[in-house]
């Protein structure tokens, strides 16, 4: 082979093995911004709130996914498998909370019945576990 071929096909070889590098790299590998795993824009988990624990649910949410208001003010809120009302996460301590989960109108609307209007929060407290 001459020369100049080969040292083309190693700087082809060398080039597809730095792109695929730094693309491993700008992905992530499934890890956050911060160097953990990426969070779930739909879910707020126990650990996420354990900074938070002095704040209410409502509040908790606020800071976490303020998108969740963003969407609706007055979604279904299932607290431990009973349809309440938005207001009660006002009154929900954010450490007695396993997790908060998201759902959309037309998702709220399959797992919850098809009165739901506003999408809903499902929250799972730590005694309803």
């Amino acid at each position: 082979m001459h020369p100049s071929r080969r040292l083309t096909i190693l700087t082809f070889v060398a080039a597809l093995g730095l792109t695929a590098m730094v693309a491993g790299c700008a992905t992530g590998g499934g890890e956050g911004e911060e160097g953990g795993p990426r969070r779930d824009p739909n879910t707020i988990t126990a650990e996420e709130l354990a900074p938070l624990a002095n704040l209410s649910a409502r509040e908790a949410i606020d800071q976490l996914r303020p998108r969740w208001f963003q969407r609706t003010d007055s979604p279904l809120v299932v607290r431990d498998g009973t349809h309440m009302a938005a207001s009660i996460l006002d009154r929900i301590r954010a450490s007695d909370v396993e997790s908060m989960k998201y759902f959309s109108v037309a998702d709220a609307r399959v797992r919850f019945g098809q009165t739901v209007q506003n999408g809903a929060i499902e929250v799972t407290t730590r005694r309803g576990r």
